[in-house]
């Protein structure tokens, strides 16, 4: 009898990136072997799972969310058996969880499927077998691909070969995972996210509680929206009337994720994706402007994580000083922000009958993978399967600004 030697999913064109409504297609590969060339026998089927989901799940000891470094956060807990509650001592641990389902779809490629009455005792030959697949994915706001310590949105194609035995069904298995981009972030779309946001600090003698301003200390950003490959400066001034004349400022680019079940929020520990230092150069006497950054936007999710109900995704700026700290909510969307050229006369093109849908100077991104640890991702009966796809990486519209030069500071072109 010959035995299954491998088992693969290939995508057409290697293509692993799609948009909702996108037909996700290629072949799944089933590889015989034999000696005596008498092929894989008592098969009931081949046949393939399209599947997109949203998981969350974390823990919380007496009724307190417990953070992933804390000695008592319990990994198994989160990985493995799903009880609910247990005790420890006089401690109450609970596992909060959801989930929800965007699709679940099977596809028959040979013979019967799994669920389907009766078995089929088919003999596939020995050899490699090109089974092709294709599957459209739901025109509906399927939410972008997300992997997170507490929760996921995972899409993917597993691929089961099923023979029946007399005692226990035989399934050999392999699966691979694939990038949603989710629904268009299009940053022109939202009103006045080209409005510049600025927070003023007025520092007062005997550590603020005097009568006088010794310095005031402005903090802004020009913009609240930008895409990844964007590099954000936080800009300001310092009137200093009587302190000292160097200050020193340090701004973050900060990403937040909250977690939503029907019981509770869990925020998460918020992750730093960027961080810079400076020190700025202020005379007594004297108004002085400054810049800090860059901070460069890596490839991340869009904000708000659209189509999601359990996870939600927010972004924002903080700049600090010895005695203040602002934060600027933004916006990190997938369509970047620019400027409608104007013909030598002055007027719009649009108006004048020219049809100008896409920013006409910048390239298309590219997409690249999220940065930063990942959780493996773990399934049961690893035995069954013939590949690992534990270390997939989403990945995201990411914009060359290094190449194109700063988008603010453009000269437009227009192809007609």
């Amino acid at each position: 009898m010959g035995i299954l030697r491998d088992l693969e999913i290939v995508y057409d064109s290697n293509r692993d990136v799609f948009s909702q409504g996108d037909i996700v297609k290629g072949w799944a590969i089933v590889d015989v072997q034999t000696d005596e060339e008498m092929g894989l026998k008592n098969v009931q089927g081949i046949s393939m799972q399209f599947k997109g989901k949203a998981k969350i799940v974390w823990i919380t000891k007496d009724q307190q969310n417990l953070r992933s470094g804390h000695p008592d956060y319990r990994l198994e807990y989160i990985q493995g058996p799903s009880q609910r509650q247990w005790q420890d001592g006089t401690s109450t641990y609970e596992r909060h969880q959801a989930s929800e389902v965007y699709f679940n779809n099977t596809l028959v490629l040979f013979g019967s499927g799994q669920k389907d009455s009766g078995t089929q005792d088919l003999t596939l030959p020995s050899g490699r077998h090109n089974f092709p697949f294709q599957f459209q994915l739901p025109k509906t706001d399927l939410p972008a691909s997300f992997e997170g310590l507490n929760g996921y949105v995972r899409y993917k194609t597993k691929v089961v070969v099923a023979i029946p035995k007399s005692l226990k069904n035989k399934k050999y298995k392999t699966e691979k995972h694939f990038t949603v981009l989710g629904p268009d972030v299009d940053l022109n779309l939202i009103p006045s996210i080209q409005e510049p946001m600025t927070i003023d600090n007025e520092i007062r003698n005997f550590c603020g509680c005097g009568p006088d301003i010794e310095a005031v200390v402005s903090v802004g950003l020009s913009k609240q929206g930008y895409v990844p490959g964007e590099s954000i400066y936080v800009n300001g001034q310092v009137d200093n009337r009587d302190l000292s004349e160097h200050r020193d400022f340090t701004v973050y680019l900060v990403q937040k994720i909250s977690y939503q079940d029907k019981r509770a929020t869990r925020e998460t520990a918020k992750k730093v994706l960027a961080k810079e230092k400076s020190t700025v150069a202020c005379p007594r006497g004297r108004v002085s402007d400054y810049k800090v950054g860059p901070l460069p936007i890596p490839p991340v999710p869009s904000s708000d994580l659209a189509g999601c109900n359990l996870i939600n995704i927010d972004y924002f700026v903080q700049c600090k000083d010895r005695t203040h700290s602002a934060k600027f909510p933004i916006t990190v969307g997938s369509v970047p922000l620019w400027t409608h050229p104007t013909s030598d006369q002055g007027a719009p093109l649009e108006n004048q009958g020219v049809q100008n849908t896409e920013c006409p100077y910048l390239p298309p991104p590219r997409y690249e993978q999220v940065t930063g640890e990942m959780q493996r991702i773990r399934r049961r009966n690893m035995d069954e399967y013939f590949s690992e796809d534990q270390l997939f990486l989403p990945r995201y519209p990411y914009f060359d600004f290094a190449a194109t030069g700063d988008l603010e500071n453009m000269e437009p072109t227009l192809n007609v």
